[in-house]
């Protein structure tokens, strides 16, 4: 058996290990991928050509689910590719085997034939044992050719099966290491899951004592707003029972008044009526007194003016004689000097 190791890739997920060879512009990148793909297509070759059903061997290994649909979709691959159906496929199956010995057959009876009609009767026996014995000769040959065929094939097929089993091997070995993988992360996860519960339940502790707290306050802020709002009810009571006695003298004391009030309209009603006529008179009296008043102002008005003028004129008559009697002093004077 191969002990050398499939060339692959280290694959974190299913979708990796579809051919990416048309993908990538690398052409060393490229020819390692045909490797790969040439080599899982030739293992499911190997696994069709045996009659397995790789449908069937996923389902009772019951591996990696991932396996199984790596495996459908390569099986896909191969069919899209048809790898079974190539012209340039060396490996030899039971049909091929079949038709080449029928062949075989055919051309022996055919150069049988063929050397019987050309023969005489003479030399018959002598060209039919030559004939056989060639046709054994090729028989012989055919023989061993198909014999060195089928051991290159199972040549083949071993190297093929060993290719396969390293596969597996490496799926195995990635199927457990992901399993392995899976655990310490879900031990993680746990881990951290236990100390979030840890945490929340004390902090639930904290939050029990603080809302019994609460609660206990709030009781006893309810019990005093109980007594307080009772306390108030029973003083608005009060009031109201107390505006309700102020409203009620008030209105008796508006009734009395009111009374009083329609009663003193009634009499100044009657006064208006009674000195109705007297206003009357007092219009006409005080617009007689008021047209005298205006009279008098007029006169003393007159009298004023008449007073002003005579004072005007005396005060220039003195000043006229005044001055007249200073000029008769200053001739004499002048009259003297001469």
């Amino acid at each position: 058996m191969l002990t050398t190791k499939i060339p692959c890739q280290q694959f974190s997920s299913r979708a990796e290990l579809i051919p990416q060879s048309r993908h990538l512009p690398s052409k060393d990148a490229q020819l390692t991928l045909h490797v790969i793909d040439s080599t899982i297509c030739k293992c499911l070759y190997v696994i069709l050509m045996k009659g397995v059903s790789t449908r069937d061997s996923c389902e009772c290994s019951k591996e990696d689910e991932d396996l199984h649909i790596l495996i459908s979709e390569f099986e896909e691959l191969a069919e899209k590719y048809d790898i079974f159906a190539c012209g340039n496929c060396t490996q030899p199956t039971t049909e091929a085997k079949h038709n080449k010995e029928k062949e075989v057959e055919d051309a022996l009876n055919q150069q049988h034939c063929d050397s019987m009609e050309s023969s005489g009767n003479s030399s018959q026996g002598f060209e039919f044992e030559v004939t056989h014995r060639r046709f054994a000769n090729q028989e012989v040959q055919m023989n061993s050719i198909e014999k060195s065929e089928d051991e290159k094939t199972s040549n083949r097929v071993n190297s093929l099966q060993n290719e396969m089993n390293n596969l597996q091997n490496y799926m195995k070995e990635r199927v457990k290491r992901t399993v392995d993988e899976e655990q310490q992360r879900k031990n993680l996860i746990l881990q951290k899951s236990q100390e979030k519960q840890a945490e929340l339940e004390k902090e639930l502790c904290g939050l029990k004592a603080s809302y019994s707290k609460a609660v206990e306050d709030n009781q006893k802020a309810e019990v005093r707003q109980r007594n307080q709002v009772y306390k108030m009810e029973t003083e608005l009571e009060s009031v109201i029972q107390k505006f309700d006695r102020d409203m009620m003298a008030l209105q008796s004391e508006y009734d009395q008044l009111d009374e009083e009030y329609t009663n003193d309209k009634l009499e100044l009603t009657e006064l208006e009526e009674k000195f109705s006529t007297l206003e009357e008179e007092y219009l006409k009296i005080m617009e007689k007194r008021r047209l005298e008043e205006e009279k008098r102002q007029q006169e003393e008005e007159e009298q004023r003016v008449l007073e002003e003028g005579v004072t005007t004129i005396q005060a220039f008559w003195r000043s006229y004689q005044t001055r007249k009697a200073v000029r008769g002093r200053r001739e004499g004077s002048q009259k003297r000097k001469k």
